[in-house]
């Protein structure tokens, strides 16, 4: 019963990691409100996670989300924008497809999984690259795509982790505000694995760390 007390304790510790995630949502969600900056919060969610799976995170994960936020800014503010259009012009093909007859459900429903599939594969590599490394657009997207095929069941794995969290907050909405840094954390625990094999590959040539293009 003491121990419940103790600051240190793995209780509290939990806890305290708890609290992290929740106000990162709030955070990730506040800053998405405007649109225009549903890019660089993003980045800047999935930068904190990367730096806490690294085991980087020393300092406060309010600063390392506005560093982010503000480095990133009009990289991920042009990519987030582009996401965002894609994402809506999926939602109007579900619409599409649930009204549609005859020889145009089948269209519909191809566009919808096709457009879909690639959408949740490459989103988190995409994003993660811009959190983790610097680049040009048309490179980020080049490794990107080269990622999800390289590492496909890792991908799958992503996928999975977006769906669960969609589904979370479909059947449950309050849990939004844990949720969002909950799925950043699992796509990052997986892109720093991936990441690492590229960085390590790098330093035992004596090279400058490597991005995934680089092998590309």
């Amino acid at each position: 019963m003491r121990g419940l007390f103790n600051a240190d304790s793995w209780f509290w510790q939990r806890m305290n990691e708890v609290a992290d995630l929740i106000l990162l949502s709030l955070m990730w969600i506040v800053c998405c409100l405007p649109v225009v900056t549903i890019g660089p919060a993003t980045v800047a969610l999935y930068y904190v996670m990367l730096k806490k799976t690294k085991e980087e995170a020393d300092e406060g994960i309010w600063r390392l989300f506005w560093r982010s936020f503000r480095m990133n800014w009009k990289v991920a503010g042009g990519i987030g924008l582009l996401f965002t259009a894609l994402g809506v012009l999926l939602y109007v093909d579900v619409q599409f497809y649930a009204q549609a007859q005859g020889t145009l459900r089948p269209l519909f429903g191809a566009l919808t999984v096709v457009g879909g599939a690639v959408y949740l594969l490459l989103m988190p590599y995409m994003v993660g690259q811009i959190a983790w490394f610097q680049n040009t657009v048309r490179r980020y997207f080049i490794s990107g795509l080269y990622l999800v095929l390289r590492h496909f069941l890792r991908s799958i794995a992503m996928v999975a982790v977006t769906v669960l969290g969609l589904a979370a907050i479909y059947y449950f909405p309050p849990l939004i505000i844990l949720t969002p840094a909950l799925v950043a954390l699992g796509h990052a625990s997986i892109l720093m694995k991936i990441f690492d094999r590229y960085a390590t590959a790098s330093d035992s040539d004596g090279e400058e760390e490597e991005t995934p293009e680089d092998e590309a």
